[in-house]
């Protein structure tokens, strides 16, 4: 593919993605200028003091620098105060990470969450949300009990550091604001993504009309536009447009699980030897894990997040199957093709590990590398997906232009014998279903005498003239040139209404250009007629009545 067409592709797609954070800023902007507490900027704010992990008795010093070191499930209570003056009316921001939280201030319960009542029934934590409260008017002095549980024994540590490292008071509009834009760039590249798979996805529509399988770019729009979602997902910015924690929760694993599932499917469908059917099966693995985490999370018998490891253990499975079948496949075929898709795969799997491992020790809570290696890897397959298309679009141009080459008359450019003998075969499968449909024979009179008197250069300025006419009147997509002075017009549906209609329009053109051009016309008749040619014998013998009362 040239050069220039993937920089228009790429630009195209850049340019939507910064439509796209434009339009959601602008959302939240003017989201901002309507919420009643959107006057104040939020700040950060820390509370100091001590904590106590499961009841041991023991305190620990609480301040900002606090690094949790707790494995499985726990209880924290802390006691302490506020480092700033929270006014009366202020709005106090939380960041709750799959938590159970209670918070009291000189004793009165000021904020609850995950308790009975606060959250579905079906679901085992609140959530992964901002949570917020309204302040009655919070002093330095006055006494904060918060007591915190967390839901789930993944990522332990960080779940409370979050909590106390992110709290907040003023306009949590603005804080999302601060968030977007502080990760501008996790927001580019989510969007990036969904533009991606919003462009597959159209032309995986246009090729599902025109009767074309493109399963490899349904499978690479369906990654696409899943990734993005998830990937918008860790950007703490969702919570602001949809505020349920349990549905973001839900989110979340869903568009992983798909994700997972349509990256296996993908690998699955772009080797050709049997090992295939390996990797596809594990990715028939995700599909069956996303029906029953559905099934077990919406009657309460679990939860999407407990599907964690069984996550992690397929997709360590699939990652192992994947990059054994591609290697094998590469080392029995030698086939150069699978080049790319090694490379883009290389870069995944370091990014996936070396993540994999920073979230294990808690190292990295983040999934940066894993982004990095997957744009990497979504990047180099779209640019082989474009290939596919450009191929496909040039073989059907080329394909397109040798059919109407094929088709087409030399001398006037209408259709020829060819596409007329495949019209009436077409035309004789529906007789069978008795659609109604008329044909029309013209033969120009005075072509021979033309000729003969005038040279054949006139003979073809007469037959040009007529073929313009006749074109005028009927469209030259449905006029065929059947002989050296004989074309043929057939007429369906709603042109076989207006049959009568056009032929006059035909005797008037013919009065006002001066040309003689004689027709005949016939309809197909369930009763007496069998086939096409029945009904053109009808037409053909109609032409010569008319052409014989033209010359007398």
């Amino acid at each position: 593919m040239k050069y220039n067409h993937v920089k228009n592709i790429f630009y195209s797609i850049v340019a939507c993605t910064v439509l796209c954070i434009t339009v959601l800023m602008c959302m939240t902007w003017s989201q901002e200028k309507s919420y009643p507490r959107g006057n104040t900027e939020s700040k950060e704010v820390s509370i100091i003091g001590k904590y106590y992990i499961n009841d041991d008795g023991e305190s620990h010093v609480l301040n900002k620098d606090t690094k949790f070191k707790v494995k499985g499930m726990n209880t924290i209570k802390v006691i302490g105060n506020f480092t700033e003056d929270i006014g009366e009316n202020m709005l106090v921001i939380l960041r709750i990470d799959n938590m159970k939280v209670e918070i009291k201030v000189n004793g009165k319960q000021v904020y609850s969450i995950g308790q009975n009542g606060t959250m579905p029934s079906y679901a085992k934590s609140p959530g992964n949300l901002w949570g917020t409260f309204c302040s009655e008017g919070i002093k330095t002095t006055d006494k904060v009990e918060i007591t915190l549980i967390n839901c789930y024994t993944n990522h332990v540590n960080t779940t409370f550091e979050k909590f106390f490292h992110q709290m907040y008071y003023g306009s949590d509009s603005s804080l999302v604001i601060s968030n977007m834009r502080n990760k501008l760039i996790n927001s580019f590249f989510s969007m990036f993504i969904l533009c991606m798979g919003i462009m597959t996805t159209i032309f995986t529509v246009i090729s599902y009309y025109m009767k074309q399988s493109f399963e490899r770019v349904a499978v690479f729009s369906g990654l696409c536009l899943f990734s993005g979602i998830w990937f918008f997902i860790d950007f703490d910015i969702q919570y602001y447009l949809f505020p349920s924690g349990v549905f973001n929760n839900s989110l979340d694993m869903l568009t992983l699980l798909f994700t997972a599932f349509f990256l296996l499917w993908f690998y699955g469908i772009s080797l050709n030897s049997k090992v295939r059917y390996f990797v596809l099966a594990d990715a028939v693995c995700f599909f069956l894990t996303i029906i029953v985490a559905t099934i077990l999370q919406y009657t309460g018998r679990m939860d999407y997040y407990d599907v964690y490891i069984t996550v992690y253990v397929f997709g360590l499975i699939g990652g192992g199957v994947t990059v054994g079948s591609i290697l094998w496949e590469k080392h029995r075929n030698q086939d150069s093709s699978l080049n790319m898709l090694i490379l883009s795969s290389v870069c995944l799997s370091l990014g996936m590990f070396i993540d994999l491992f920073g979230i294990y020790f808690e190292v990295q809570p983040g999934m940066f590398w894993f982004r990095v290696g997957f744009i990497i890897f979504l990047c180099i397959q779209f640019y082989e997906i474009i290939n596919t298309i450009k191929h496909y679009v040039t073989e059907t141009t080329r394909v397109h232009v040798l059919k109407e080459m094929a088709y087409k008359d030399a001398l006037t450019g209408v259709l020829n014998r060819a596409a007329y003998l495949e019209k009436v075969s077409a035309v004789e499968e529906k007789i069978i279903k008795h659609s109604k449909f008329a044909i029309i024979v013209f033969d120009i009179n005075n072509l021979k005498t033309t000729n003969d008197t005038m040279g054949h250069d006139e003979g073809d300025n007469l037959i040009l003239s007529s073929c313009s006419l006749l074109s005028k009147v009927f469209g030259k997509n449905k006029l065929y040139r059947i002989g050296g002075d004989e074309f043929v017009v057939i007429l369906e549906d709603s042109e076989y209404k207006q049959r009568f209609d056009r032929i006059q329009q035909f005797v008037n053109a013919c009065k006002n250009n001066d040309l003689e051009i004689a027709y005949g016309m016939a309809s197909y008749n369930s009763a007496t007629d069998i086939s096409y040619e029945d009904v053109f014998l009808k037409a053909d013998q109609a032409m010569y009545v008319t052409k014989k009362k033209m010359k007398q």
